[in-house]
């Protein structure tokens, strides 16, 4: 299971969907649920499209763990780096 917002969260839920009603397509970040129960970090861009003539919500998440795994050592390498200096 997984979602463009917590639950809860359904103001920000509104606000998305009206801007993407308006035309725009949102891009953000979030977590996703893995069948083990655990999260993992994720993009997304979502917006709307036309598919047989009817309006849909199209999105598209990547997994985003990799990325994040190598800012966290760069983060601490610049660190340690300043700590040297």
């Amino acid at each position: 299971t997984s979602a463009l917002h917590p639950i809860g969260d359904l103001d920000k839920a509104r606000e998305s969907l009206n801007r993407m009603l308006g035309g725009e397509w949102i891009e953000k970040e979030g977590e996703h649920l893995r069948k083990d129960g655990t999260w993992f970090p994720v993009k997304y861009r979502a917006g709307v499209a036309y598919y047989l003539r009817r309006r849909v919500i199209i999105s598209f998440v990547r997994d985003i763990s990799e990325e994040k795994q190598t800012e966290e050592k760069l983060q601490k390498c610049e660190g340690q780096l300043a700590a040297q200096i």
